[in-house]
């Protein structure tokens, strides 16, 4: 579950920050802008669901099991918020407002 969740959030980050000659007023930053915040939504439910897996837990699995999904959460929802801008560094132009 851990490595979906991982994935779905970068994927998504990296697919629509892809094409930065886009305006501000296009669907595709309505679309991007939706799937940010919902993938943020889920990001913090993941983020309170594994820490209350590692505080309930007493085996050293189940715990770092918990880490690991802490860790994967974190960093998908660094990825979708930081995708554009990195892009936008790299291209040296912005979009959707970035």
């Amino acid at each position: 579950m851990k490595k979906l969740l991982t994935l779905t959030l970068s994927l998504a980050g990296l697919a629509f920050a892809a094409d930065l000659a886009v305006p501000v007023d296009q669907p595709i930053c309505k679309v991007y802008s939706l799937i940010q915040t919902i993938a943020s939504i889920i990001g913090v439910i993941m983020l309170a669901y594994s820490g209350f897996q590692l505080i309930a837990s007493t085996d050293m699995a189940d715990r770092q099991n918990a880490k690991n999904i802490m860790l994967g959460t974190i960093i998908g929802i660094v990825i979708i918020w930081l995708a554009p801008y990195v892009i936008g560094f790299l291209t040296g132009s912005g979009s959707c407002g970035f």
